[in-house]
């Protein structure tokens, strides 16, 4: 799904959660609602970490770092699943981008 609806994300992008979402935490998962259409998403293990993790803004390649080590999975199948996950919640306006590594100076 990477580019619905604008330019997919890259790893050196700072994303965070959109203000269009409401969330509660459930026993085994997050319930998500989409303020913008009224849709309700369920999270649980991974996703949920994820969302977790977006409450406060964080650049995409520090978060798969942390996916890795805490799921001893491999780099690129981390990535691709995150960036996955992320493509999917930004085109459904739950997601957002805050920043690139060029908006602070920072080279890949």
């Amino acid at each position: 799904m990477p580019g619905i609806g604008g330019i997919a994300f890259d790893l050196d992008d700072t994303v965070m959660r959109s203000a269009n979402a409401l969330d509660a935490d459930l026993p085994g998962e997050t319930v998500i609602l989409s303020i913008a259409d009224g849709r309700y998403y369920g999270l649980s293990n991974t996703s949920q970490y994820i969302w977790q993790r977006l409450a406060t803004p964080v650049r995409i390649r520090a978060l798969c770092g942390e996916l890795a080590e805490r799921y001893e999975a491999p780099p690129e199948t981390i990535e691709a699943g995150t960036l996955e996950f992320l493509e999917k919640f930004r085109h459904v306006g739950l997601i957002v981008k805050v920043g690139t590594a060029a908006d602070t100076g920072r080279q890949s």
